[in-house]
């Protein structure tokens, strides 16, 4: 597309505004880069399905609208018509780099006029379509490049990649080339060198359609897990824990992987490690200390200067993690800040239903990390007197402690607050959390996507019972009841996004992992049936939709039509693979559900898991917690003739021990697999500690149970 002589800015402006929506709400021409980069180009805000007036649109960012679907099809269709390569933009709403190349690329006038007449463009959201996302993200790590966000791809007509690469500037820099640079030299080569182009592409393909030949063997893993965790405390970071070096990001499977280990051995190095990362992350500027939350990651290895993101399933995850310690070792920083955490997620991460929303965005104002940070003027002239007391504790200095501002962190704090300084920190918080209000507020990315809530129900379900908070547990009925309405209206199966009410796209196997474990942490919760059967009908429906034939899942559904490739589920990312979330929700269903199916999907996709651990160990740190759940099947079955089983001195003591992957029961045990003393008298409360196929005799105080369920003792 050119701009004519006669076609003004302002009228190519006024044309795309005028772009006509579908009966969904959605715009028909779903990616924006086809016709739609233009110059000085305006993004249509879509509220609820509705357009919003002319008025209030603003000016381009990154879409925050959940597309229905993908049209891929339709899209090689048109590149081969037209005999022009497709360029594939995959971003983050949240991604501040994405934005840059969006402001200095896509919106240039020069560079929209050589994409629209070279190239058929498409954008994809890598939430909604994380199936693409793995897979050039997958082709690109084949030609030896480093994966990440923006993902820039070129594909043939038939979506197979041939070159690729993430963020490319729009003038040459730092070693790389120009954006503008890379336009003509692809459109060059494709021109003029098809035959390089086809043997590229098909070389990679080929990679790609080896990696989803997976076989496996039947072999014990364990002693490779623990190897495995080894390497992976030798790489612990001894001063700011986290693994060594920067970036840092939280790791969160890994270190569940270590706290697992810590669980099952007893060893206190293991322990040592994971609070050493969680107080450094709860201290530093990747915590938000005024609004609550964690930041994606940190671009230095103290966790002092974050990219200023928030991402529901970071947070999620940290959540529950910061339970589970606290629930050993009881730091008021890990509670403090979970609390404050999930305060926050309650308060403006969430929608009228209770469910929760993707992420928040990195950049306001057009600047990076502006909402967050301050000049220490401006807190002096909020704090007046109480100025030195909050810098001293917040690392508030002159200078500033990042790139002349600052970011509040607690790193330095030589001591803990006496309760006097604490009051006057926290009326000083509320004053500048009064003044942060006021700011321009990045965006929020309001989808609703089905596996990111599945986890922070998970979590708050986790921390709800651990901290004795009910409200949590409601929140996370809510949640559920959210995502059961949007797959009522899809027809009884789940979905991966929607937004507004407005359907998304079709489920990931992440999705139904991530509610199957939701959906039995409820059960536990609550002993509704109904939670249940939720997730005895969900694991059906994922081997229905998404079983490797000897093992494993696919990532796509069988139903999945928009995908070239069905790439299979691998690998943890910043969050564990589905197939070990999988396994766990396996043994778990194991305790609570009689079916021999159980026993033998588990051990089928624990050897599948085995064969594929060898081949990335690291990629695979969530198997340990997943692969000891699924040998050993802890549980404690509690025998109370209570009416308030949840209140009973033997139950909360199990719940206390924040023992990850322990199955707590209402009810005794079969008798037959009772080892010693007899089964007891439904009068008499007892508790059994079961793991490995067999049950101790019963403890009757709490403390002989708290004993009983301490580090290095069930396994």
């Amino acid at each position: 597309m050119t701009l004519s002589d006669k076609e003004t800015e302002a009228e190519a402006r006024a044309k795309y505004i005028d772009l006509k929506l579908d009966e969904a709400g959605w715009p028909r021409d779903q990616w924006l880069l086809e016709r739609e980069i233009n110059p000085g180009k305006i993004l249509p805000q879509v509220d609820g399905g509705k357009r919003i007036e002319k008025s209030k649109l603003k000016p381009a960012r990154f879409n925050i609208v959940v597309p229905k679907k993908v049209k891929l099809s339709a899209k090689k269709k048109k590149a081969a018509k037209e005999k022009k390569p497709i360029l594939l933009d995959i971003h983050g709403v949240w991604c501040h780099w994405c934005h840059v190349m969006a402001h200095e690329s896509f919106e240039d006038p020069d560079t929209a006029v050589f994409m629209n007449e070279h190239f058929v463009n498409i954008k994809v959201d890598r939430e909604e379509r994380p199936d693409l996302d793995a897979l050039y993200q997958r082709a690109l790590h084949h030609t030896g490049g480093q994966g990440g966000w923006p993902l820039t791809v070129f594909l043939t007509a038939n979506a197979r990649p041939f070159f690729g690469g993430t963020y490319f500037p729009n003038q040459s820099r730092h070693g790389l080339p120009s954006f503008m640079s890379v336009l003509q030299r692809i459109h060059h080569v494709f021109t003029q060198d098809q035959n390089m182009i086809q043997t590229t592409s098909r070389a990679i393909w080929q990679a790609l359609n080896q990696d989803t030949e997976y076989k496996y063997t039947e072999r014990s893993v364990l002693k490779d897990v623990l190897a495995t965790e080894d390497r992976l405390l030798a790489l612990h970071d001894p001063v700011h824990g986290g693994l060594r070096g920067a970036p840092k990001f939280p790791q969160i499977p890994m270190l569940k992987a270590l706290w697992g280990r810590y669980w099952t051995s007893g060893e206190r190095p293991f322990k040592a490690s994971v609070i050493l990362t969680l107080e450094k992350i709860c201290r530093g500027g990747i915590y938000d200390h005024l609004g609550g939350g964690f930041h994606r990651y940190s671009t230095d290895q103290e966790w002092l200067a974050p990219h200023f993101e928030k991402m529901l399933y970071d947070n999620a995850q940290i959540i529950e993690m910061l339970a589970h310690v606290w629930a050993q070792d009881p730091r008021p920083i890990f509670a403090t800040s979970c609390k404050e955490t999930i305060a926050w997620l309650l308060r403006e991460m969430t929608d009228q239903k209770g469910a929760f929303f993707s992420s928040i965005d990195a950049d306001s104002e057009g600047r990076e990390g502006s909402y967050y940070v301050w000049g220490s003027d401006e807190i002096k002239q909020l704090l007046g007197e109480g100025y030195e007391i909050f810098s001293d504790r917040y690392d508030v200095t002159k200078d500033g402690n990042w790139e002349q501002v600052n970011i509040l962190n607690r790193l330095n704090e030589a001591q803990d607050p006496s309760p006097n300084e604490k009051l006057q920190s926290e009326r000083a918080k509320a004053r500048l959390i009064k003044a942060r209000d006021a700011r321009p507020a990045p965006l929020v990315d309001d989808k609703i996507l089905t596996d990111w809530n599945g986890m922070m129900i998970s979590a708050l379900v986790v921390s709800g019972r651990i901290f004795g908070e009910k409200l949590w547990i409601d929140a996370a009925t809510r949640a559920f009841d959210a995502v059961l309405s949007v797959e009522k209206q899809a027809g009884k199966k789940l979905l991966h996004a929607s937004r507004g009410g407005v359907l998304g796209t079709e489920s990931f196997i992440d999705d139904y992992a991530q509610m199957i474990r939701a959906a039995l942490l409820m059960y536990e919760a609550t002993a509704k049936t109904t939670y249940l059967n939720h997730a005895v009908r969900w694991l059906e429906q994922a081997y229905d939709l998404f079983k490797i034939p000897g093992g494993g899942f696919y990532l796509t559904s069988v139903c999945a039509t928009d995908s070239p490739m069905r790439p299979a589920a691998t690998l943890d990312d910043a969050i564990p693979a589905a197939a070990t979330t999988m396994l766990s929700n396996l043994a778990r269903l194991a305790v609570l559900v009689d079916d021999p199916e159980i026993s033998s999907k588990g051990d089928t996709l624990l050897n599948y898991l085995s064969n594929q651990f060898l081949s990335n160990p690291f990629g695979w740190a969530s198997l340990g917690p997943s692969a000891r759940a699924w040998l050993n099947r802890p549980s404690v079955h509690i025998q109370t003739a209570s009416r308030e089983p949840n209140q009973n001195e033997l139950m909360l003591a199990a719940i206390a021990c924040g023992c990850p992957d322990l199955v707590i029961l209402r009810g005794s045990p079969p008798p037959e697999i009772i080892e010693g003393e007899q089964h007891m008298t439904a009068a008499t409360d007892a508790a059994y500690i079961c793991a490995s196929g067999r049950c101790l005799p019963p403890h009757h105080t709490r403390s002989g149970l708290c004993e009983a369920l301490s580090p290095g003792k069930i396994w």
